[in-house]
């Protein structure tokens, strides 16, 4: 009987293959979908460079957006509950929405060293892996 070993390096890469993955799917469903639904915190100003990088992000999964307004604890019950994908709005760090969304670094400007100063930043689901990076990567750009 003949026994193959694996090296730990080829294990370790075949296991990490697919990472980041969306544990609730998000990004798969927009682009079977065709729709990225984006929530725009109501009363946010200057949305203008988030509106960009949503509609790229959108194209990039092969979808379009649906733009949609709400306050800002509708939208993040919304995004928690998958009725949107992702939400616009002006958020501090450490708001409280920070435990309840993983918030991007700011849009368009330099992060603010204070991180309770409201600025445009993308909320994604908690656990939306390959979308938080994939948008990660767009607002660092």
């Amino acid at each position: 009987m003949k026994r193959y070993l694996v090296s730990p390096v080829m294990a370790v890469i075949a296991a990490c293959s697919a990472i980041p993955q969306d544990t609730d799917g998000t990004s798969d469903r927009v682009a079977q979908r065709g729709e990225l639904r984006v929530a725009i915190v109501s009363g946010t100003p200057d949305t203008s460079e988030a509106r960009l990088l949503a509609v790229s992000l959108a194209q990039s999964l092969g979808a379009r957006v649906v733009w949609h307004a709400a306050p800002e604890a509708i939208a993040i019950k919304d995004l928690e509950e998958d009725r949107v994908d992702l939400v616009i709005g002006q958020f501090g760090r450490t708001a409280a929405v920070s435990k309840e969304a993983s918030l991007s670094q700011a849009v368009g400007i330099p992060e603010p060293k204070d991180g309770k100063e409201p600025v445009i930043r993308l909320a994604r689901k908690n656990g939306e892996n390959a979308l938080i990076t994939r948008t990660d990567m767009m607002v660092m750009r």
